[in-house]
Protein backbone atom coordinates (compact mmCIF):
# COMPACT_ATOMS: atom_id res chain seq x y z
CA UNK A 1 0.00 0.00 0.00
CA UNK A 2 1.33 3.32 -0.64
CA UNK A 3 0.14 5.83 1.90
CA UNK A 4 -0.75 9.69 1.10
CA UNK A 5 -0.56 11.89 4.04
CA UNK A 6 -1.07 15.66 5.29
CA UNK A 7 0.72 17.50 8.26
CA UNK A 8 -0.12 17.13 11.53
CA UNK A 9 -2.97 19.25 12.04
CA UNK A 10 -4.64 19.05 15.63
CA UNK A 11 -3.95 19.93 19.20
CA UNK A 12 -0.42 18.18 19.46
CA UNK A 13 1.11 21.64 17.61
CA UNK A 14 2.79 24.08 20.67
CA UNK A 15 4.24 26.84 21.45
CA UNK A 16 7.03 26.17 24.23
CA UNK A 17 8.62 29.32 24.51
CA UNK A 18 8.99 30.15 28.35
CA UNK A 19 11.04 28.31 30.45
CA UNK A 20 12.41 28.47 34.35
CA UNK A 21 15.59 27.11 35.47
CA UNK A 22 14.41 25.41 38.28
CA UNK A 23 17.14 23.64 40.04
CA UNK A 24 21.02 22.82 39.60
CA UNK A 25 22.98 19.81 40.17
CA UNK A 26 26.29 17.75 39.67
CA UNK A 27 25.88 13.74 38.36
CA UNK A 28 27.54 11.30 35.73
CA UNK A 29 26.52 11.87 32.49
CA UNK A 30 25.92 8.14 32.28
CA UNK A 31 26.61 5.45 34.65
CA UNK A 32 27.19 1.72 33.77
CA UNK A 33 24.62 -0.66 35.64
CA UNK A 34 24.67 -4.48 36.39
CA UNK A 35 21.79 -6.40 38.19
CA UNK A 36 20.50 -9.53 39.57
CA UNK A 37 17.09 -10.61 39.07
CA UNK A 38 14.97 -13.12 41.02
CA UNK A 39 11.77 -14.11 40.38
CA UNK A 40 9.14 -14.13 43.08
CA UNK A 41 6.74 -16.72 41.97
CA UNK A 42 4.72 -17.89 44.94
CA UNK A 43 7.45 -18.32 47.94
CA UNK A 44 7.90 -14.46 48.23
CA UNK A 45 9.74 -15.04 51.71
CA UNK A 46 11.43 -17.16 50.34
CA UNK A 47 12.29 -14.86 47.54
CA UNK A 48 13.13 -12.14 49.97
CA UNK A 49 15.12 -13.85 52.15
CA UNK A 50 17.21 -14.85 49.02
CA UNK A 51 17.46 -10.74 48.16
CA UNK A 52 18.40 -10.38 51.78
CA UNK A 53 20.90 -12.56 51.92
CA UNK A 54 22.44 -11.28 48.71
CA UNK A 55 22.76 -7.86 50.06
CA UNK A 56 24.46 -8.82 52.90
CA UNK A 57 27.06 -10.34 51.09
CA UNK A 58 27.43 -7.34 48.48
CA UNK A 59 28.01 -4.77 51.15
CA UNK A 60 30.78 -6.86 52.49
CA UNK A 61 34.36 -5.44 51.30
CA UNK A 62 35.29 -8.51 48.80
CA UNK A 63 31.65 -8.80 47.25
CA UNK A 64 31.85 -9.96 43.33
CA UNK A 65 28.88 -9.09 41.95
CA UNK A 66 29.46 -10.61 38.90
CA UNK A 67 30.37 -13.84 39.85
CA UNK A 68 26.80 -13.91 42.19
CA UNK A 69 24.96 -12.30 39.43
CA UNK A 70 26.24 -15.61 36.98
CA UNK A 71 25.25 -17.54 39.97
CA UNK A 72 22.23 -16.42 41.35
CA UNK A 73 20.32 -14.33 38.70
CA UNK A 74 17.06 -15.45 37.01
CA UNK A 75 17.71 -13.60 33.82
CA UNK A 76 20.07 -15.86 31.38
CA UNK A 77 20.64 -13.24 28.97
CA UNK A 78 22.28 -10.35 31.52
CA UNK A 79 23.94 -13.68 33.78
CA UNK A 80 25.34 -14.80 31.36
CA UNK A 81 27.45 -11.28 31.54
CA UNK A 82 27.93 -11.08 35.15
CA UNK A 83 24.26 -9.11 35.21
CA UNK A 84 25.49 -6.20 33.06
CA UNK A 85 22.84 -4.30 31.57
CA UNK A 86 25.35 -1.74 29.68
CA UNK A 87 25.30 2.07 29.97
CA UNK A 88 22.28 4.46 31.13
CA UNK A 89 21.67 8.21 30.57
CA UNK A 90 19.21 9.75 33.21
CA UNK A 91 16.98 9.82 30.56
CA UNK A 92 17.38 6.41 29.36
CA UNK A 93 17.20 4.87 32.61
CA UNK A 94 14.06 6.85 33.71
CA UNK A 95 12.43 5.68 30.60
CA UNK A 96 13.58 1.80 31.00
CA UNK A 97 13.45 1.89 34.63
CA UNK A 98 11.39 4.37 35.98
CA UNK A 99 12.26 7.85 38.17
CA UNK A 100 12.77 6.09 41.36
CA UNK A 101 15.43 3.90 39.80
CA UNK A 102 16.67 6.74 37.61
CA UNK A 103 17.43 9.06 40.93
CA UNK A 104 19.24 6.01 43.06
CA UNK A 105 21.28 5.67 40.10
CA UNK A 106 22.80 8.96 39.89
CA UNK A 107 22.66 9.61 43.35
CA UNK A 108 25.68 10.67 45.36
CA UNK A 109 25.82 6.72 46.95
CA UNK A 110 24.82 5.52 43.58
CA UNK A 111 27.65 2.69 43.74
CA UNK A 112 25.97 0.64 46.61
CA UNK A 113 23.98 -2.01 45.32
CA UNK A 114 19.81 -1.69 46.67
CA UNK A 115 16.95 -3.41 45.84
CA UNK A 116 14.18 -2.55 43.53
CA UNK A 117 10.37 -5.04 43.83
CA UNK A 118 7.52 -5.18 41.41
CA UNK A 119 6.03 -6.67 38.89
CA UNK A 120 7.02 -10.42 40.24
CA UNK A 121 10.73 -9.83 40.49
CA UNK A 122 13.08 -8.77 42.60
CA UNK A 123 16.18 -6.56 41.05
CA UNK A 124 19.67 -6.34 42.72
CA UNK A 125 21.11 -3.04 41.13
CA UNK A 126 24.38 -1.91 41.55
CA UNK A 127 26.33 1.18 39.35
CA UNK A 128 29.65 -0.32 38.31
CA UNK A 129 31.46 2.63 36.79
CA UNK A 130 30.15 6.24 36.25
CA UNK A 131 31.52 9.23 33.75
CA UNK A 132 32.99 12.39 35.09
CA UNK A 133 30.45 14.33 36.86
CA UNK A 134 28.87 17.33 34.70
CA UNK A 135 27.06 20.48 35.48
CA UNK A 136 23.49 19.86 35.23
CA UNK A 137 20.12 22.02 35.41
CA UNK A 138 16.41 20.97 35.89
CA UNK A 139 14.81 22.99 33.64
CA UNK A 140 10.71 23.96 33.85
CA UNK A 141 8.64 24.48 30.21
CA UNK A 142 5.53 26.30 29.73
CA UNK A 143 4.11 24.96 26.51
CA UNK A 144 0.77 26.62 24.65
CA UNK A 145 -1.41 24.07 22.76
CA UNK A 146 -2.92 25.54 19.46
CA UNK A 147 -6.18 24.19 18.41
CA UNK A 148 -6.92 24.85 14.85
CA UNK A 149 -9.94 26.55 14.25
CA UNK A 150 -12.80 24.45 12.07
CA UNK A 151 -11.81 26.80 8.29
CA UNK A 152 -8.13 25.46 9.02
CA UNK A 153 -9.21 21.50 9.21
CA UNK A 154 -12.01 22.22 6.63
CA UNK A 155 -9.36 23.59 3.68
CA UNK A 156 -7.02 21.02 4.61
CA UNK A 157 -9.90 18.34 3.94
CA UNK A 158 -11.00 20.21 0.81
CA UNK A 159 -6.95 20.54 -0.46
CA UNK A 160 -6.37 17.35 -0.48
CA UNK A 161 -9.73 15.97 -1.52
CA UNK A 162 -8.79 18.13 -4.64
CA UNK A 163 -5.59 16.68 -4.87
CA UNK A 164 -6.42 12.95 -5.21
CA UNK A 165 -9.03 14.05 -7.32
CA UNK A 166 -6.81 15.83 -10.08
CA UNK A 167 -4.04 13.10 -9.59
CA UNK A 168 -6.78 9.78 -9.76
CA UNK A 169 -3.80 7.25 -10.53
CA UNK A 170 -1.30 5.43 -8.38
CA UNK A 171 1.83 6.91 -10.63
CA UNK A 172 0.34 10.73 -10.85
CA UNK A 173 -0.55 10.40 -7.23
CA UNK A 174 2.88 9.26 -6.34
CA UNK A 175 4.79 11.52 -8.45
CA UNK A 176 2.72 14.80 -7.73
CA UNK A 177 2.86 14.82 -3.88
CA UNK A 178 6.06 15.53 -2.71
CA UNK A 179 5.62 18.95 -4.85
CA UNK A 180 2.09 19.35 -3.06
CA UNK A 181 3.67 19.34 -0.34
CA UNK A 182 2.11 15.54 0.88
CA UNK A 183 4.29 12.75 2.55
CA UNK A 184 4.31 9.35 0.62
CA UNK A 185 5.29 6.40 2.57
CA UNK A 186 5.25 3.11 0.15
CA UNK A 187 5.79 -0.18 0.65
CA UNK A 188 3.50 -1.05 3.62
CA UNK A 189 3.12 -4.28 3.64
CA UNK A 190 0.00 -5.26 5.41
CA UNK A 191 -1.79 -8.13 7.10
CA UNK A 192 -5.35 -8.59 7.39
CA UNK A 193 -4.65 -8.21 11.04
CA UNK A 194 -2.48 -5.14 10.92
CA UNK A 195 -3.84 -2.39 12.70
CA UNK A 196 -1.61 0.35 11.64
CA UNK A 197 -0.53 1.61 8.31
CA UNK A 198 3.30 2.34 8.30
CA UNK A 199 3.26 5.27 10.86
CA UNK A 200 -0.06 5.94 10.88
CA UNK A 201 -1.83 4.25 14.50
CA UNK A 202 -5.20 3.11 15.18
CA UNK A 203 -6.07 2.78 11.15
CA UNK A 204 -7.69 -0.11 11.18
CA UNK A 205 -10.83 0.90 8.84
CA UNK A 206 -8.06 1.92 6.28
CA UNK A 207 -6.68 -1.30 6.54
CA UNK A 208 -10.14 -2.97 5.70
CA UNK A 209 -10.52 -0.74 2.98
CA UNK A 210 -7.29 -1.91 1.24
CA UNK A 211 -8.00 -5.60 1.98
CA UNK A 212 -11.61 -4.99 0.06
CA UNK A 213 -10.47 -3.14 -3.01
CA UNK A 214 -8.21 -3.84 -5.72
CA UNK A 215 -4.52 -3.02 -6.71
CA UNK A 216 -5.00 0.58 -8.38
CA UNK A 217 -7.37 1.17 -6.05
CA UNK A 218 -7.42 5.31 -4.14
CA UNK A 219 -9.14 5.36 -1.03
CA UNK A 220 -11.74 8.43 -0.13
CA UNK A 221 -9.54 10.60 2.54
CA UNK A 222 -9.68 9.23 6.06
CA UNK A 223 -9.21 11.40 9.07
CA UNK A 224 -7.11 9.06 11.74
CA UNK A 225 -6.34 10.89 15.06
CA UNK A 226 -4.23 14.09 14.04
CA UNK A 227 -3.90 13.41 10.13
CA UNK A 228 -5.62 12.76 6.75
CA UNK A 229 -4.62 10.01 5.36
CA UNK A 230 -5.05 8.74 1.65
CA UNK A 231 -4.81 4.51 0.80
CA UNK A 232 -3.89 3.35 -2.88
CA UNK A 233 -3.34 -0.39 -3.29
CA UNK A 234 -0.18 -1.03 -5.56
CA UNK A 235 0.08 -4.48 -5.43
CA UNK A 236 -1.96 -7.93 -3.67
CA UNK A 237 -0.20 -10.96 -2.54
CA UNK A 238 -1.74 -14.82 -2.28
CA UNK A 239 -1.17 -16.76 0.95
CA UNK A 240 1.65 -18.05 1.49
CA UNK A 241 5.13 -17.60 1.36
CA UNK A 242 6.59 -14.31 0.44
CA UNK A 243 7.05 -13.49 -3.04
CA UNK A 244 11.17 -13.58 -3.92
CA UNK A 245 10.76 -10.14 -5.30
CA UNK A 246 9.99 -8.88 -1.91
CA UNK A 247 12.83 -10.67 -0.27
CA UNK A 248 15.29 -10.09 -3.24
CA UNK A 249 17.30 -6.77 -2.02
CA UNK A 250 17.65 -8.33 1.93
CA UNK A 251 18.59 -12.20 0.97
CA UNK A 252 21.08 -9.92 -1.80
CA UNK A 253 22.66 -8.35 1.72
CA UNK A 254 22.96 -11.90 3.68
CA UNK A 255 24.38 -13.37 0.58
CA UNK A 256 27.07 -10.36 -0.04
CA UNK A 257 27.98 -10.64 3.86
CA UNK A 258 28.78 -14.33 3.43
CA UNK A 259 30.48 -13.67 0.36
CA UNK A 260 32.83 -10.76 1.68
CA UNK A 261 33.09 -12.84 5.17
CA UNK A 262 34.57 -15.75 2.89
CA UNK A 263 36.38 -13.37 0.78
CA UNK A 264 38.62 -12.14 3.78
CA UNK A 265 39.21 -15.34 5.48
CA UNK A 266 40.95 -15.99 2.03
CA UNK A 267 42.62 -13.23 1.59
CA UNK A 268 44.09 -12.75 5.07
CA UNK A 269 47.67 -14.68 5.90
CA UNK A 270 48.26 -16.94 8.76
CA UNK A 271 49.52 -15.26 12.04
CA UNK A 272 50.75 -16.27 15.33
CA UNK A 273 48.66 -13.38 17.86
CA UNK A 274 45.74 -11.83 17.30
CA UNK A 275 47.41 -8.49 17.44
CA UNK A 276 49.17 -9.40 14.13
CA UNK A 277 45.62 -10.36 12.94
CA UNK A 278 43.93 -6.92 14.17
CA UNK A 279 46.91 -5.01 12.56
CA UNK A 280 46.21 -6.97 9.15
CA UNK A 281 42.61 -6.10 9.49
CA UNK A 282 42.90 -2.65 10.25
CA UNK A 283 40.62 -3.40 13.27
CA UNK A 284 41.93 -3.36 17.06
CA UNK A 285 41.74 -5.98 20.22
CA UNK A 286 39.64 -5.49 22.41
CA UNK A 287 38.54 -7.88 25.21
CA UNK A 288 34.92 -9.66 26.31
CA UNK A 289 34.39 -10.80 29.39
CA UNK A 290 31.75 -13.49 30.62
CA UNK A 291 31.10 -15.10 27.37
CA UNK A 292 29.33 -18.62 27.91
CA UNK A 293 27.44 -21.13 25.50
CA UNK A 294 23.76 -19.28 26.63
CA UNK A 295 25.59 -15.42 26.48
CA UNK A 296 23.31 -13.82 24.30
CA UNK A 297 24.76 -10.47 23.67
CA UNK A 298 28.61 -9.73 23.81
CA UNK A 299 29.11 -6.41 25.31
CA UNK A 300 30.73 -4.10 22.04
CA UNK A 301 29.93 -7.35 19.45
CA UNK A 302 25.91 -7.81 19.92
CA UNK A 303 24.97 -11.54 18.58
CA UNK A 304 27.09 -13.55 17.64
CA UNK A 305 26.78 -17.43 18.14
CA UNK A 306 29.97 -17.92 15.98
CA UNK A 307 31.89 -17.00 19.31
CA UNK A 308 29.81 -17.82 22.20
CA UNK A 309 29.29 -21.69 20.75
CA UNK A 310 32.61 -22.08 20.47
CA UNK A 311 35.02 -19.55 22.91
CA UNK A 312 33.94 -21.64 25.86
CA UNK A 313 35.21 -24.62 25.34
CA UNK A 314 38.38 -23.81 22.59
CA UNK A 315 41.54 -24.13 24.88
CA UNK A 316 43.39 -21.40 26.88
CA UNK A 317 45.17 -19.21 25.14
CA UNK A 318 44.88 -20.79 21.58
CA UNK A 319 44.60 -19.09 18.26
CA UNK A 320 40.91 -19.29 17.46
CA UNK A 321 39.98 -18.17 13.51
CA UNK A 322 39.51 -16.70 11.50
CA UNK A 323 35.91 -17.41 11.85
CA UNK A 324 32.52 -15.31 9.65
CA UNK A 325 29.92 -13.85 12.39
CA UNK A 326 26.90 -12.00 11.63
CA UNK A 327 28.62 -8.66 11.86
CA UNK A 328 32.55 -9.15 11.34
CA UNK A 329 35.48 -11.61 10.84
CA UNK A 330 36.47 -12.58 14.18
CA UNK A 331 40.29 -14.14 15.12
CA UNK A 332 40.06 -14.39 19.05
CA UNK A 333 41.94 -16.00 22.01
CA UNK A 334 40.32 -17.42 25.68
CA UNK A 335 42.82 -15.45 28.01
CA UNK A 336 40.91 -17.06 31.17
CA UNK A 337 38.76 -19.25 32.23
CA UNK A 338 36.30 -19.80 35.44
CA UNK A 339 34.35 -22.09 36.62
CA UNK A 340 31.53 -21.91 38.74
CA UNK A 341 32.24 -22.89 42.11
CA UNK A 342 28.54 -23.54 42.94
CA UNK A 343 27.15 -27.41 42.05
CA UNK A 344 24.55 -27.54 39.48
CA UNK A 345 20.91 -27.25 40.37
CA UNK A 346 18.86 -28.94 37.88
CA UNK A 347 15.72 -28.11 39.80
CA UNK A 348 16.66 -24.57 40.06
CA UNK A 349 18.12 -23.90 36.62
CA UNK A 350 14.48 -25.58 35.29
CA UNK A 351 12.94 -23.12 37.37
CA UNK A 352 15.34 -20.09 36.02
CA UNK A 353 14.46 -20.72 32.39
CA UNK A 354 10.29 -21.47 33.24
CA UNK A 355 10.82 -17.69 34.58
CA UNK A 356 12.60 -16.07 32.17
CA UNK A 357 10.63 -18.14 28.81
CA UNK A 358 6.73 -17.61 30.13
CA UNK A 359 6.23 -14.63 27.93
CA UNK A 360 6.59 -16.73 25.28
CA UNK A 361 4.26 -19.41 26.55
CA UNK A 362 1.14 -17.60 26.21
CA UNK A 363 1.86 -16.38 22.32
CA UNK A 364 3.82 -19.67 21.29
CA UNK A 365 0.59 -21.78 22.55
CA UNK A 366 -1.84 -19.68 20.30
CA UNK A 367 0.14 -19.88 17.13
CA UNK A 368 0.30 -23.53 17.79
CA UNK A 369 -3.39 -23.37 18.00
CA UNK A 370 -4.24 -21.27 15.37
CA UNK A 371 -2.02 -23.22 12.82
CA UNK A 372 -3.05 -26.28 13.73
CA UNK A 373 -6.95 -25.34 13.36
CA UNK A 374 -9.00 -25.11 10.44
CA UNK A 375 -9.96 -22.07 10.86
CA UNK A 376 -10.59 -19.08 8.07
CA UNK A 377 -10.03 -15.96 9.25
CA UNK A 378 -12.51 -13.38 8.19
CA UNK A 379 -11.90 -10.69 10.68
CA UNK A 380 -11.14 -8.04 8.22
CA UNK A 381 -14.73 -8.33 6.30
CA UNK A 382 -16.74 -6.96 9.72
CA UNK A 383 -13.59 -4.49 11.71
Amino acid sequence: AYELMSGDWSSDVCSSDLYRLVGKTTAPDSVKVSHIMLAIGQDEKAADKLADSLMTVLNSPKADFAALAAQFSQQPQTAANGGELGWFTESSASANAGADIKNALFSANGSKPFINKGNGVINIFKVTERTKPVAKAKIAEYALSVTPSSRTTQKLYSDITGFVATNNSLDKLVSAAPEAGYNVLSNSNLQNTSYNIGQVRNARHAVRWAFENKPGSISEVFEIDNKFLVVAVESENAAGYTPLAQVENSLKRELASEKKAAKIIAELSKYSTVGEYASAMNSNVDTAKFVTFNTSNISGIGVEPAITGVAPYAALNALNGPVAGKRAVYVYAVTDKKESEAAFNEESEKQSWNNAMMYRLTSEAMRTLVNNSNIEDNRIRFY
